[in-house]
């Protein structure tokens, strides 16, 4: 069996190491995550407790566990209302000067606002919501206190470049009683649209992916989120226009609140190597019609560690000499995988998966069966779009039965997820593009390996959901077989499984327009 060390040296090339030291808890779907999250929130109860969130959308009226638990909002308040150190990072777009406005069309006037129009009325929409969003948070009083305790604990960051965002979603709890740290990192915004559950039914249609990470990990993420909160506090003044007045996007509160402590150390016993893994471009700012701002904290060369990792994995995969052993595989789901012309770049990370299929390795492309409201143009994913056909163009002709590409019928894959061989698997906000690779979108994603089952049991159960099919014991063991279950995604695949995956319709096959 190949070590953990062993398994560290193959797959990762940056990152700072947690060894042994981490407990990972993948959840699949936002139902689990949701609710993961809301009992790390209710374990915080002390005001030496810590609650911290990063998000690109926030709905702070969702309730995490519907019908069960207050609002989010409401959580967040009764948190601060003890005086507990709550922090809320939300992310609301690069405006160009103080002309900027959410309630009239001179909000147009802005170079962001014209790049976020090409982009879709979706995206505007979420960028005006969010400032509505924190300003409602930041005044939310139920019990008449002087002072709102939200008041200085909900930051707008808008930095990113004129196409870019800052694309985190991230939560981190801590109670100081016990010394318990978790952090949630994923897809998933704090919001009712993501509610996801397995097999997704009629009325549950958004598919999306997090994990949660109690103690080593933890404390990278928390450092993070440290970096973001400094960086964000020291962004150049702007102002936008809300009814008729013009405000500043931060207040002074929120400004002149002491850094973020350094995190506190939490380690647990476990059998899994994890990285925490950044994107950030190599500006802070790049305002329309004006020069780069560097950093505060960050290195000016940005930060770039989910690229060189996805690199070293992806070509750590060679197919299998043993013919009686497993097929080799890559798995990946994303939304922007068979985007449409023009949309999303894919140079940086398409080579590696051209020269994979080339070395006999089975790679698996997962995208949405539906598209992204915010999203135009994605359609149904029926045929390779010309971009996907152009990024792997490398592929030689007698090597193409190495790859496949799945829609999951009528649901949105949000989803960016990342398996090799069961022994690597990496969770995120990341998209398998190149503006996550660069850092025009700032990300984070936790990548995990391990020689147990951790990687495999994943796998397993995204595998049952996207079949829609009841999981049990013996279906897992089958699907757990990679020298059986990969026939499900290519006949000459693997041996085939005895159940019959055909009762549903779900998981469809995605046609190439021409093999070059």
């Amino acid at each position: 069996m190949t070590t953990l060390i062993e398994l560290e040296t193959k797959y990762f090339a940056s990152g700072v190491q947690h060894l042994g030291n981490t407990e990972v808890i993948p959840h699949l779907d936002a139902n689990a995550y949701f609710a993961a999250l809301q009992d790390a929130l209710d374990m915080a109860t002390s005001p030496d407790d810590v609650v911290y969130m990063s998000c690109w959308l926030i709905r702070p009226e969702m309730q995490l566990k519907p019908n069960v638990s207050p609002t989010l909002v409401n959580v967040l308040h009764q948190k601060a209302e003890l005086g507990m150190d709550v922090r809320v990072i939300v992310w609301t777009g690069p405006f160009l000067t103080g002309g900027g406005s959410i309630d009239a069309k001179s909000w147009w006037d802005t170079g962001f606002a014209y790049a976020a129009e090409i982009r879709g009325k979706g995206f505007t929409d979420n960028v005006k919501n969010n400032i509505n969003m924190v300003r409602s948070m930041r005044g939310y009083n139920p019990n008449n206190h002087e002072r709102p305790p939200l008041l200085g604990s909900v930051l707008m960051d808008y930095g990113a470049s004129k196409w870019g965002a800052r694309h985190q979603k991230v939560a981190i709890v801590y109670h100081k009683a016990t010394n318990d740290l978790r952090a949630f990192v994923g897809g998933i915004d704090p919001a009712p649209s993501r509610f996801g559950s397995p097999g997704h039914p009629e009325t549950n249609k958004w598919h999306d992916a997090a994990v949660e990470l109690r103690g080593g990990a933890a404390m990278a993420v928390w450092a993070d989120f440290r970096t973001r909160w400094k960086e964000a506090v020291t962004l150049s003044n702007r102002f936008l226009r809300i009814e008729g007045q013009m405000t500043n996007f931060n207040n002074d509160e929120t400004i002149t609140r002491p850094l973020v402590p350094l995190p506190p150390n939490v380690t647990v016993q476990s059998d899994y190597g994890v990285r925490i893994l950044r994107s950030y471009a190599t500006f802070k700012e790049s305002p329309w019609g004006g020069e780069d701002r560097p950093w505060a904290t960050l290195p000016p060369d940005g930060v770039r560690e989910i690229l060189p990792t996805y690199i070293r994995a992806i070509n750590s995969a060679t197919r299998n000499p043993d013919p009686n052993g497993p097929p080799s595989y890559i798995y990946i789901e994303d939304q922007y995988l068979n985007t449409w012309e023009g949309r999303i770049e894919h140079d940086l990370l398409y080579p590696a998966i051209a020269q994979a299929v080339n070395r006999g390795v089975k790679v698996i492309f997962v995208v949405p069966g539906r598209s992204d409201p915010d999203d135009p143009g994605t359609g149904e994913n029926r045929t390779w779009s010309i971009t996907l056909s152009h990024a792997l163009s490398d592929i030689e002709f007698d090597q193409w039965h190495n790859f496949v590409v799945y829609r999951v019928h009528n649901t949105m894959v949000h989803t960016k997820v990342v398996l090799i061989n069961d022994e690597f698997l990496s969770i995120g906000s990341a998209n398998f593009a190149d503006r996550s690779m660069e850092g025009l979108d700032t990300e984070l994603q936790a990548a995990i390996v391990t020689p147990g089952s951790l990687v495999r049991d994943f796998r397993v159960k995204l595998w049952a959901d996207h079949l829609r099919i009841n999981l049990t014991s013996s279906i897992a063991d089958e699907l757990g077989d990679l020298k059986k279950s990969l026939a499900l995604f290519q006949p000459d695949w693997g041996t085939g499984v005895s159940f019959d995956p055909k009762d549903t319709t779900a998981f469809r096959l995605v046609d190439p327009l021409t093999i070059p």
